[in-house]
C-alpha cells in the first residue's frame, strides 16, 4: 500500500537507563526497527553508562525524557508529593532531570513525557512550562496521556486508568499548544493483568483506533538482577520484548498500514 495511505504512529519504549537489562532490550528493538522513541530516566542507574549507545541511534529514533515524581513510585503517591511541592521547587528538579539528560546526551531531549503521565495533571504541568520557559528549548514536543474516550471503550483494556489519565490531561493540549509545544493526538499503552493477559492482544488493540498523531507506549526489557526485588512488570517486560521482537508484530503493522515516526510532527 502506498505510504500516504498508511498511519503513522509513535512506539515508544519508557524507561531507558533503569536497568541494563532494560536498556539493552531497547537497544536490540531499535536494531530491528521496532520502536521509534525512547524516553530515558535520567536518574535512572544506568543511563550515565547506556546513554551514548543510546544517542548513536539518534538519527533512527526520537530521544525523550521521562520525569520522575521525586520517589513517588504510585498514582497516588504521586499526587500526594505533588500537592506539598511548591511549584518553583517542582520546576527546579524539572530543570535538574533536563541537565541530567543533557550531561549523558550532550543534547536537549526531544520529547517530554512522565511516569504516570503526571506531568500533564493541573498540579505539574505549571512547573513544567516553567521549566522549559527557562531552559528555552528549541523543537520539543510534548507527550499529551489523553485519548478520546470513545477509542478507550472501543480497545476495552484497562480503561479506569486511561479515562483517569485522560481526565487528569484536561487542558493539557491547549496549554502547552498555546505556548508553542507541539503534542501527540492519541495515547494508549496502559495495561492490567500483566502477569496472565497476552501481550499480543495489547498490542493488537492499542494500535487500533488511533487518533491523527497516535502514540503507543511499551516497557521491554531483558530479566535484570539488578531491579528484581523491586520491578513489578519484570515478566511483562521480557514478553513485551518477545511480541515486539517477533514477525507477528510486524505482520500486525503490516496488515493494519502502521509506519513507525519518530514525532508527531511527521504524522500529521
Amino acid at each position: 500500500m502506498a505510504s500516504g495511505s498508511q498511519t503513522r504512529l509513535i512506539i515508544c519504549a519508557q524507561e531507558f537507563g533503569l536497568s541494563a537489562g532494560i536498556c539493552h532490550a531497547i537497544l536490540d528493538l531499535i536494531d530491528m526497527q521496532r520502536v521509534s522513541a525512547v524516553a530515558v530516566l535520567a536518574h535512572g542507574a544506568e543511563w550515565r553508562a547506556q546513554g551514548r549507545a543510546l544517542m548513536a541511534q539518534h538519527e533512527t529514533v526520537g530521544i525523550g525524557l521521562m520525569l520522575e515524581p521525586g520517589s513517588a513510585r504510585s498514582p497516588v503517591a504521586t499526587a500526594s508529593y505533588l500537592l506539598r511541592t511548591p511549584r518553583a521547587e517542582l520546576a527546579r528538579d524539572f530543570a535538574r532531570q533536563i541537565a541530567a539528560f543533557h550531561d549523558v546526551a550532550g543534547t536537549a531531549p526531544d520529547f517530554i513525557t512522565g511516569r504516570f503521565g503526571f506531568h500533564s495533571w493541573p498540579m505539574a504541568r505549571g512547573a513544567l512550562f516553567l521549566a522549559l520557559e527557562r531552559l528555552q528549548i528549541a523543537g520539543l514536543w510534548l507527550c499529551d496521556p489523553s485519548e478520546r474516550a470513545g477509542a478507550i471503550m472501543r480497545r476495552g483494556r484497562a480503561k479506569w486508568q486511561a479515562s483517569a489519565a485522560s481526565a487528569l490531561a484536561t487542558g493539557f493540549r491547549h496549554q502547552a499548544s498555546r505556548r508553542g509545544y507541539p503534542v501527540n493526538r492519541g495515547y494508549s499503552g496502559f495495561v492490567q493483568n500483566t502477569k496472565t493477559y497476552p501481550v499480543w492482544h495489547d498490542f493488537e488493540r492499542f494500535c487500533q483506533y488511533p487518533g491523527p498523531a497516535p502514540m503507543v507506549t511499551c516497557c521491554p526489557g531483558y530479566p535484570d538482577d539488578a531491579i528484581a526485588q523491586t520491578d513489578r512488570i519484570a515478566d511483562r517486560r521480557m514478553r513485551e520484548l518477545m511480541y515486539l521482537s517477533s514477525t507477528r508484530f510486524a505482520d500486525m503493522l503490516e496488515l493494519l498500514t502502521l509506519r513507525l515516526v519518530r514525532d508527531p510532527r511527521e504524522a500529521i
